[in-house]
């Protein structure tokens, strides 16, 4: 798995900054780097006075000329040395276009920073990483904030890389599993990966609570599914040798606010430190299904800074 790594950029630092991770997996997998640059010369255009001619075929070759000079730039640092890596300048609105080569390319994961640019041009492009991990068929690797990613996802080869896994009793939240799974084994090895499945119960009131025995049924019931889909894991005999298993279940008022502490503040198979990634799939709503059923995995998302790797799940 990821053997083919899509990384977006579009020449500003903070893009950049999911390019030492993206090289990390890439040299663990043995894996081909893809780098991408969208021009889009629409924005562009909307920013030009009224009264000022424009020549389209001119700017738009202008435009793909400096995104293929800094991509071959990016393409030649020394960290990427060593590694097999394509780059592709491609024209149209930022997330369509991304998510169209990553499938021409047969990508198996993108990895990029959830903003780019900001201030005016960031409103005007808008949220390229969330158009992108509602969309994406494939898993999307998301950094939050360069200060945030921890130095041992870079460099360590002896401590385990801590993936927590929510779950929430669904197969669609499952369909993750394989893309968390083998994320900590490729970054951890040679040393065990971590994985943490956890299911958080919503709060309920003195109403809602009908009987202490049926919150106990429900405890249980949790257990016994977070149970399951660990012997079911540990069943793949790859995943047994090189994954530490850990299950919990808890109970919170938001069930968002509860995994984005857990994913900062949680305790790992160890019982010590924070995890290093969050993986969650995402239903991928949109339209008025969107304003009517918020999406726990974007509230988690602005809630935590560490890295998230997400899916839409397929129902």
């Amino acid at each position: 798995m990821f053997q083919r790594i899509l990384v977006p950029l579009d020449g500003s630092p903070r893009a950049e900054w999911a390019l030492p991770l993206a090289v990390r997996i890439a040299h663990a997998s043995d894996g081909t780097l893809i780098l991408v640059r969208v021009v889009n010369i629409q924005y562009k255009i909307a920013w030009q006075a009224p009264d000022m001619p424009i020549d389209f075929d001119r700017l738009l070759a202008a435009e793909q000329e400096a995104a293929a000079s800094y991509l071959a730039q990016t393409a030649h640092k020394d960290e990427l040395a060593g590694l097999d890596v394509h780059t592709e300048t491609v024209e149209g609105r930022s997330d369509e276009a991304i998510l169209a080569i990553a499938q021409e390319q047969r990508a198996d994961l993108i990895v990029m920073s959830s903003h780019g640019y900001t201030g005016f041009k960031k409103l005007a492009l808008g949220s390229v990483a969330q158009q992108i991990e509602r969309h994406s068929h494939i898993p999307v690797l998301i950094l939050r904030d360069e200060a945030h990613l921890p130095e041992r996802i870079l460099r360590s080869r002896t401590q385990p890389i801590r993936v927590i896994v929510p779950l929430d009793g669904q197969p669609q939240s499952e369909q993750i599993l394989p893309a968390a799974t083998a994320l900590s084994m490729i970054l951890s090895a040679p040393a065990r990966g971590a994985i943490h499945l956890a299911l958080v119960i919503p709060g309920m009131n003195q109403q809602e609570l009908v009987s202490i025995g049926e919150y106990n049924q429900a405890l249980q019931d949790a257990r016994a599914y977070l149970a399951a889909v660990s012997q079911r894991l540990q069943q793949d005999e790859q995943i047994a040798s090189h994954l530490v298993i850990v299950s919990s279940v808890s109970q919170r008022s938001s069930i968002s606010e509860a995994l984005a502490a857990f994913a900062s503040k949680g305790v790992n198979a160890e019982g010590t430190g924070c995890y290093d990634v969050i993986a969650m799939a995402t239903h991928g709503r949109e339209g008025l299904d969107r304003l009517l059923h918020t999406s726990i995995t974007e509230q988690v998302l602005d809630a935590t800074r560490v890295p998230a790797l997400v899916i839409k799940s397929e129902q």
